[in-house]
């Protein structure tokens, strides 16, 4: 501050006010011109090389597909804290949703954080695993593309999406039995899957096998939700081994768990990092019928899924 007072009176001294005035505006204009051009405002060389030579924007290495309420929120905001790892700010529903796929692959990469090379780009959206012409898009647009898999016992997830969708729905807790049984005139009770998406997404086998038509079981990784919640270090241990990264997100990060999983994480900064508070809410209690007859409906639904992917989840047990 004293420099700018000594400097600007040397320019009065030397030219009087009003050739200082015009000399200052000149000399102001310049600092702006060069503030403005090695700055985020202007196209400084080192931003140019940024967005056109070291760092771009391109297709994902890697996609976070489903399942939807089984954890995967949690599991790229995880990631996210990993140095080697740029994740898409939200979910972008490019490969189910058939009005954005026509818009072009390029509109999708456009959505993609800026990378390197030393990169790895993944892309999170939970509803890409039930979608049938999801896989061979995918495929198209990435045959070498990494695939994260959540599952959550179908039975536990039906509730956690139904409490989701009740929240931007008129639906009530009440309408959940008519949602997802039927009764026959003739007395027979069942599960059926036609008035609501939400139950047939857990048909796990039947999903799974439509994505092994295009990648191989190499490219797939199926972590368990419940594993995730408990300890979720070793499952981001998995993760990041399967996706070829070094292991950066270990137990060290993690505070003791106080039975919210969403309030566990500590970041670089050490501060406990929440996930929203809608994360993990109570379940009501499901009628016993209903609850059984799921139980039947998704049991050899569970069983072909647990011989496919080699894993035992035990959900329906008991």
């Amino acid at each position: 501050m004293e420099f700018l007072k000594l400097f600007t009176l040397t320019i009065i001294r030397k030219n009087g006010i009003r050739s200082s005035i015009v000399n200052l505006l000149g000399i102001i204009t310049l600092v702006y011109c060069l503030i403005y051009y090695y700055t985020k405002v202007g196209k400084s060389p080192y931003k140019t090389k940024l967005e056109h030579g070291m760092m771009r924007k391109r297709i994902p290495d890697a996609l976070i597909i489903g399942v939807k309420k089984g954890g995967t929120f949690a599991m790229a905001k995880f990631l996210q804290y990993h140095p080697e790892v740029k994740i898409a700010v939200k979910e972008r529903h490019f490969f189910e949703n058939d009005i954005n796929y026509a818009k072009g692959l390029q509109s999708y990469i456009e959505n993609m954080p800026l990378s390197g090379p030393e990169h790895l780009v993944i892309e999170r959206t939970a509803t890409y695993f039930n979608k049938f012409t999801v896989a061979k898009r995918v495929h198209d647009a990435n045959p070498n593309m990494k695939l994260i898999l959540l599952v959550r016992n179908p039975i536990d997830r039906l509730v956690s999406d139904f409490l989701e969708t009740q929240l931007y729905s008129h639906h009530h807790w009440s309408d959940f039995n008519n949602l997802v049984t039927k009764t026959y005139s003739d007395g027979r009770f069942e599960v059926h899957d036609n008035l609501w998406v939400g139950v047939d997404i857990g048909k796990y086998d039947i999903h799974y096998q439509n994505w092994a038509q295009y990648f191989p079981p190499s490219q797939m990784l199926v972590v368990s939700s419940e594993k995730f919640v408990e300890k979720p270090w070793e499952e981001l241990e998995r993760v990041q081994n399967f996706l070829g990264i070094s292991i950066q997100i270990t137990k060290s990060n993690f505070s003791s768990n106080t039975g919210n999983f969403w309030n566990i994480f500590c970041g670089p900064t050490g501060k406990s990092t929440c996930l929203f508070e809608n994360k993990g809410r109570k379940h009501p209690e499901l009628n016993e019928t209903v609850r059984i007859a799921l139980k039947d409906y998704y049991r050899p639904r569970v069983a072909a899924f647990e011989t496919m992917v080699g894993m035992k989840f035990g959900w329906l047990e008991g």
